[in-house]
């Protein structure tokens, strides 16, 4: 395996990147997942902890195989409309990696 190329997919990110949305997304660790056609079908068949809602847009079969898919931020797990504090609580609490959400 040393020296080999793979295709990948980097599914979190420790930096903050923005939505256009005006969010802020930032998880606790980096991950990739790796590709094996063109396709974009992943090699592995699951992914631990969440993806952002982004992967699941462009690489739904990426996403498919995934704990957890980090959608709006104006909605609790259960899909009720929350306030910002409560509903920041409620996303960071849900899982581990994810460390910071900014409004």
């Amino acid at each position: 395996m040393k020296g080999e190329v793979f295709d990948a997919v980097v599914i979190r990110q420790k930096k903050p990147y923005r939505r256009l949305t005006g969010e802020r997304i930032s998880f606790e660790d980096n991950a990739v997942a790796l590709l094996k056609d063109e396709k974009g079908n992943p090699k592995g068949t699951m992914i631990k902890g969440p993806v952002a809602r982004e992967i699941f847009e462009r690489w739904k079969e990426v996403a498919k195989i995934a704990q957890f898919v980090l959608w709006k931020k104006n909605f609790r797990h259960t899909g009720e409309p929350a306030d910002k504090k409560e509903n920041k609580e409620n996303i960071v609490s849900m899982h581990p990696y994810i460390s910071s959400i900014n409004f």
